[in-house]
């Protein structure tokens, strides 16, 4: 069915007079093509004919290629989704819509598919003639940024099936823009971020601190800000997760340094407190409460009625106490539950029964349950003391059957929703 809808779209694309219109219509449906079928392909986990997409690919460029540049320069409207029902409509020239490395306009489409394209031009050596100044280059690190796109939620690989671009392509955008003439002019921040927590995910300590000191520590702010709202979330939170890493084999001075780059003081509670909170779990290293004294001292200067929700750290720094234990540790908790305004105490109260449980005393979390609940709230309270002795007893068996489900449910105590003002 789609082979023949396409048939009928290039046939309709053949009857427009003006042959630089024709051949531009062509150009992007031959890429519309190589990449729609290399994604289905993915999706439906089908061997890829790549002698058939690299055919489609080739066609593009020859018809990109007779197209005259006055016409490549010309204007026109482009409508994105964004998100989940936004859109985002700009007049952009046709040129940067074949420029960018993947398909993204028209029939609603996204704006990633694969990194078929990118690798098309690397290997048959056009990535060089397509790309020539500093603004093109910054296409790529517009398609890079699309790629990690994440929903605050739900988690990662849940409702979407995105093509992973691998560290291997990363590294050769770096090595593709060092080259370049106008290679000083692409922003390497996103990229480094991306590699040095891919490094450290994959126990190359070494691998991922060398990315972090390739990173402009004081253009980061503008580095965040290059894009929309769930483009700089992610952004922070690849920050703060850096963060976490440096601090988790030792690195304090760079952990802080970096942490320090944030600009808000809410944004720099929430990486000390998973700082304080990941080498807590190193056998309670000493560590911990220098970061989490950071944390509080940064949370002493927000005023959290100013606050939106999803910035509003209290929860967290509730669950991370609790997960301490300890007689004043605990009573600092519940100080800090005390402020919460009654609307939102419930998920404060939750915080201290998922902590409570975490540190594995069952008895005290069931007593910390508030006999006013609601049987709805009481049920969710109790529910986390269940799953928290399940992990207990999963750690303790080496079971990792429910780890998706872990995962899936810790999301959103630590993918931190910055949101815009």
């Amino acid at each position: 069915v789609f082979d023949e809808i396409m048939e009928d779209y290039e046939k309709v694309i053949r009857e427009i007079k003006d042959p630089n219109e024709r051949g531009f219509q062509l150009a992007l449906n031959g890429k519309r093509k190589a990449m729609y079928r290399h994604k289905y392909w993915y999706d439906r986990q089908l061997p890829v004919d790549e002698e058939v997409l690299d055919g489609w690919l080739q066609e593009a460029w020859n018809h990109y290629q007779g197209v005259s540049p006055q016409h490549l320069e010309g204007s026109i409207s482009s409508t994105l989704p964004y998100f989940s029902d936004g859109v985002r409509t700009a007049d952009v020239s046709r040129k940067s819509l074949f420029l960018y490395p993947d398909y993204r306009d028209g029939w609603f489409s996204s704006v990633y598919h694969s990194d078929y394209f990118y690798n098309w031009l690397r290997k048959t050596g056009n990535a060089s003639r397509l790309y020539q100044s500093g603004e093109d280059l910054m296409m790529i690190h517009a398609w890079i940024a699309h790629a990690f796109f994440v929903r605050p939620f739900p988690p990662p690989g849940v409702i979407d099936n995105n093509f992973p671009v691998s560290a291997n392509v990363l590294k050769d955008v770096l090595a593709f823009v060092d080259q370049h003439p106008k290679g000083k002019l692409f922003d390497r921040n996103l990229v480094l971020l991306i590699l040095a927590n891919t490094a450290f995910d994959g126990k190359n300590k070494e691998e991922g601190y060398s990315y972090y000191k390739q990173i402009d520590l004081k253009s980061l702010e503008g580095s965040s800000n290059r894009y929309d709202y769930i483009e700089k979330t992610y952004f922070l939170n690849s920050m703060k997760q850096l963060a976490i890493n440096l601090a988790s084999i030792g690195f304090m001075g760079d952990a802080i340094d970096l942490t320090e780059r944030f600009v808000k003081n809410e944004e720099r509670v929430f990486a000390y407190l998973f700082m304080a909170e990941s080498v807590y779990k190193q056998n309670a290293e000493p560590h911990a409460f220098i970061y989490l004294d950071s944390a509080f001292s940064y949370a002493g200067r927000v005023n959290f009625t100013d606050v939106e929700g999803p910035l509003d750290s209290r929860y967290n720094i509730i669950l991370l106490l609790s997960r301490i234990g300890g007689d004043q540790i605990n009573e600092k908790a519940v100080e800090i539950l005390r402020e919460i305004p009654e609307g939102s105490k419930f998920d404060a109260l939750l915080a201290r029964v998922v902590g409570v449980s975490y540190e594995g005393n069952f008895y005290r979390a069931r007593m910390s349950i508030p006999t006013t609940l609601t049987e709805s709230q009481d049920l969710d309270c109790r529910t986390q003391i269940l799953l928290e002795a399940c992990k207990k007893n999963e750690a303790l068996t080496g079971d990792n059957h429910w780890a998706a489900w872990d995962r899936f449910e810790a999301w959103g105590w630590y993918y931190v929703n910055y949101l815009p003002n």
